[in-house]
């Protein structure tokens, strides 16, 4: 008997129902849902399903994307969704701002693609740390030091062109960089091109490029980058894209669409180009244009030519957001900012110097804080859950 009373009762496995967990999963917050996948086995295939993937975002607990100023400490613009404002205010910007710690005072962004950020070192810095260049991961942290391109003066930033290209461009590496400038000390004037991959961490030979001189002095800094690894910049004129296929080395020309004769030459905040997925996900791209407060969207078709897609006056809307606007005195806008795949603009009212954001796909606009940087950082967080290494 008191064998019976003294045995130890058989331990109770504590174990609920993978798809009561799943459930569970399904109603919290992005951090958590990240949690589970790199802690439970059971449940990270799951939760990387796309099926899942999409679930979750269309029901607002992962945020389609987030967008933010490209400036410490940062700040958000887009999605204000409430799930977006806690991951970012709770955990990313807390994070960020731990582990950048160390090199924020030393490096400033130069530019952002597929929540990569390139950094270049502060010139008046002296550092024990030997590399120019950093590419930072904002998500997880990590960074890789690199050295400026060798066959490039670092003197003449003013005729840099610097792009941040990444896997989902296509290029078969985690990251490329893109360093072109003019070099004045030949002579014919020509364009020298130096790229750097993570396949080979390395610094490619150096190129050049007779035939765009002039071309090369009118494009802005941003630039659109198509998949395989075609990047166009867009003339300030309005009359040119230039282009440049960093597979093949080769630069190109895009003619832009035929604008009303009676439009007058336009200037540089007139235009902006975007990018647009085409109903087979292939990224094309788009071209912005405003005229006073009248903006017209182009796209550019896969068999080439470009047709308009839409032709709005916001004027009304825009009135609305500025009651200060004489009602006598036309209004008139022009671009700053835009994400990479998200339909989110920033715009610029010169009649009250107020920012206003544009979603092209809804076409809902608010007035949103002054831009503090001349750089978004957009993370597109279905792509990074997608991008999770599932182990066995």
């Amino acid at each position: 008997m008191m064998d019976v009373m003294s045995s130890t009762p058989p331990e109770i496995e504590w174990a609920l129902p993978a798809d009561l967990l799943l459930g569970i999963t399904v109603r919290s917050d992005i951090r958590t849902l990240v949690r589970c996948a790199a802690l439970c086995k059971l449940l990270r295939r799951d939760i990387l399903d796309p099926f899942f993937i999409r679930r979750v975002t269309q029901h607002g607990i992962v945020p389609p994307c987030i967008l933010a100023y490209l400036q410490m400490p940062l700040s958000l613009v887009h999605p204000t969704i409430p799930s977006a404002a806690l991951f970012s205010d709770n955990h990313f910007l807390p994070f960020m701002r731990r582990d950048t710690s160390g090199i924020v005072g030393d490096y400033y962004p130069v530019t952002s693609r597929g929540g990569l950020v390139l950094l270049r070192r502060r010139l008046h810095v002296r550092s024990s740390r030997p590399a120019d260049l950093c590419v930072y991961d904002p998500i997880t942290g990590h960074r890789t030091f690199l050295s400026k391109p060798p066959g490039i003066p670092y003197n003449s930033v003013i005729f840099h062109r610097c792009v941040l290209l990444t896997a989902a461009d296509g290029i078969d590496c985690s990251f490329l960089i893109f360093v072109g400038s003019l070099n004045t000390s030949l002579f014919p004037r020509a364009v020298i091109v130096q790229i750097f991959t993570s396949l080979t961490n390395t610094w490619g030979p150096i190129l050049t490029h007779e035939n765009f001189t002039t071309l090369w002095l009118e494009v802005g800094f941003d630039a659109v980058v198509l998949h395989d690894g075609v990047i166009h910049w867009l003339a300030h004129d309005g009359e040119k894209i230039l282009t440049y296929d960093v597979r093949i080395a080769k630069p190109g020309i895009l003619e832009l669409p035929v604008f009303d004769p009676a439009t007058t030459k336009f200037k540089g905040g007139q235009l902006h180009l975007g990018s647009y997925s085409s109903p087979d996900g292939h990224m094309l791209l788009r071209l912005l244009v405003v005229v006073g407060s009248t903006m017209s969207v182009w796209h550019h078709l896969p068999c080439g030519g470009w047709v308009l897609e839409t032709m709005t006056d916001m004027e009304d809307k825009l009135r609305l957001l500025d009651h200060s606007a004489p009602p006598e005195q036309p209004l008139e806008i022009w671009f700053m900012l835009s994400g990479e795949r998200s339909n989110v603009v920033l715009l610029h009212m010169r009649t009250s110097s107020m920012t206003i954001l544009l979603d092209l796909e809804t076409e809902e606009m608010h007035v949103t804080r002054s831009a503090p940087s001349a750089t978004l950082l957009e993370i597109d967080m279905p792509s990074r859950l997608r991008a999770m290494t599932i182990f066995s």
